[in-house]
């Protein structure tokens, strides 16, 4: 089977279907309209700054630039005038579906790999390869002609892929090719080698770069984009395989040392200066940074793929882009070429174990990356046994309980469940990121009784609480109950509007005392806050409660001397 697909502005590509829905660190997660699209744990919601450079990164790019050569970064979206010339990108829809009637969709292409529901789609709905004020008539005219219908009552999305207008249909319904449901509010994947309205199995709107995130704040935008940007590659630069979240193919080459799978994330180098970029590039690029690119779909190379204008609950436009920003060559994300970016390998990594032995019942720590992104399946084995009570902490920190065994084991993490039938998974029977690799800063050796379960406590402070008269240059401090991790200490100091102090966190494991250093002098005459909180022990016992306490500090003379007196 092949599907016609709109590789760029105006020029279309063919992809092919296979036979065949499935607590993190504290941080804001993609939203639209303050509604979260997917749960924190989510790989699209996934930070990957620190993930290592996959071995074969170099011989990917090179395949590529080989080919293409060293080609520019395409935002493939734009400024909408509402004028009668094209719409660029790919639009989004917003209705109320408590109220918004529901209509049924004819799947015509792909019936069986689609969600077959009543969509609510709303009068006048715009579809990718519209024009800019009003519908283009005829499917062959709009490429891919994707409709995208988010339900902000229910936070759940409908997807599809060559939608065509009941008035273009001699049925008088509205028809597509394949059509798929995600509910935001929960971690659904698609069933393993079945398509959505991407070719690569992946929800559109999760990956779309939008005005209302990436506008700066002075332009009436979030001014951060966080999650996962989705991007396409042309078809013979693809490996016939997918990977994690992706579920589907759509390719044909065999060569897995320089090509991709579907699903496969790429990231936009730490080295890159992106200082001098324009505000709204430079927040995209940032974005690109931390949390990458996911290639999905056949297309021209590195086009990244967005809306052109945000709506509001209403449905209304509220929001566009600045062409000469976003589309410059000098100081736009045009200025960014195929070199610059890489591709990371997201398989957990174990580095370290806060204990490397104790009994069975402990809470230990395990040290690594890659440990977020799983979707609420992480495990940890002790040889052959699994761990209780696993937390996930942040990427690099999971605690969990050690279960029954002996001996000396590794301690590994898997990311991803097992199924059957995986044909062209690159992961095998495991549909997430793998499992880490065994070495010897993983291994753990049982013995002795159970261990340490308290957790640790502030036992004193400086400068005392409600103190007052405290020196300007006085670098607050907090004595603990017991050793912790100094990683995990969280101090911080805000003066009486509650803005941040610039400080420094250090810690003495003789004294166990972590002491915060302010950058500059404290003002004089106000009151600061200091509050420790997060705090881990060595065996992973948390902080019960966050400690805070203030201090106010000296009010500085400035009254000069007069004589009261004379003889």
């Amino acid at each position: 089977m092949m599907r016609k697909e709109r590789a760029s502005r105006g020029s279309r590509r063919d992809r092919k279907a296979t036979p065949g829905l499935m607590e993190l660190e504290d941080r804001r997660v993609m939203s639209l309209l303050g509604q979260s699209l997917f749960p924190s744990d989510n790989p699209w919601n996934q930070k990957i700054t620190a993930a290592p450079v996959a071995s074969n990164s170099g011989a990917i790019l090179n395949n590529i630039t080989s080919i293409y050569g060293n080609g520019a970064l395409h935002p493939d979206f734009g400024q909408d005038a509402r004028s009668s010339g094209d719409l660029y990108g790919i639009p989004y829809n917003i209705v109320h579906g408590n109220t918004q009637a529901k209509v049924s969709v004819v799947v015509d292409g792909y019936p069986s790999e689609s969600d077959l529901k009543a969509v609510p789609i709303p009068a006048g709905a715009v579809i990718e390869g519209d024009y800019q004020n009003g519908p283009k008539a005829g499917l062959g005219n709009r490429g891919d002609s994707h409709l995208i219908v988010w339900d902000v009552d229910n936070n759940v999305a409908y997807e599809l892929f060559q939608a065509s207008r009941p008035s273009e249909n001699s049925d008088g319904k509205w028809h597509a090719a394949q059509e798929t449901v995600w509910d935001m509010k929960t971690n659904t994947f698609r069933t393993l080698g079945f398509t959505s309205a991407d070719a690569s199995g992946h929800s559109l709107l999760v990956g779309l770069i939008r005005p209302d995130e990436a506008l700066p704040v002075s332009q009436g935008g979030q001014g951060v984009i966080n999650h996962a940007i989705r991007f396409t590659l042309k078809n013979n630069l693809i490996l016939n395989k997918y990977i994690y979240p992706a579920s589907h193919i759509a390719n044909s080459n065999t060569n897995a040392a320089v090509d991709p799978p579907m699903g496969s994330r790429f990231r936009l180098k730490a080295s890159v200066d992106i200082s001098s970029l324009s505000p709204q590039s430079k927040i995209i690029a940032q974005a690109m940074k931390d949390y990458g690119l996911i290639l999905a779909d056949n297309g021209s190379n590195f086009y990244i793929s967005g809306a052109s204008y945000s709506v509001d609950a209403n449905n209304n436009f509220v929001a566009t882009w600045n062409d000469n920003d976003i589309q410059s060559s000098t100081t736009g994300l045009k200025s960014l070429n195929f070199n610059d970016f890489e591709v990371v390998n997201l398989t957990p990594v174990v580095t370290g174990l806060s204990a490397s032995s104790g009994a069975a019942s402990n809470t230990i720590t395990v040290i690594g990356q890659n440990f977020s992104g799983a979707a609420g399946q992480l495990q940890v084995l002790f040889g052959s046994n699994s761990a209780t009570n696993v937390k996930v902490l942040d990427d690099s920190h999971v605690s969990v309980v050690v279960p029954a065994g002996s001996g000396t084991v590794d301690v590994r993490v898997k990311s991803g469940v097992t199924v059957s039938g995986a044909g062209a998974n690159i992961n095998g029977s495991t549909f997430g990121y793998g499992t880490s690799v065994v070495n010897t800063s993983d291994r753990f050796t049982y013995g002795g009784s159970a261990g340490d379960t308290t957790a640790p406590t502030v036992t004193a402070i400086a400068p005392a609480g409600g103190a007052t008269g405290v020196s300007t240059g006085v670098s607050p401090t907090a004595t603990f109950s017991e050793a912790v991790q100094a990683s995990s200490i969280s101090f911080v100091l805000k003066n009486a509007a509650g803005a941040v102090i610039p400080s420094t966190t250090s810690y003495n494991s003789t004294s166990l005392t972590a002491t915060l250093t302010p950058s500059a002098a404290l003002a004089t005459g106000t009151t600061y806050t200091a509050t420790v909180s997060g705090v881990k022990d060595t065996a992973g016992n948390v902080l019960a409660a966050p400690r805070s306490w203030s201090f106010t500090t000296l009010v500085t003379d400035t009254i000069p001397p007069r004589i009261t007196s004379t003889v």
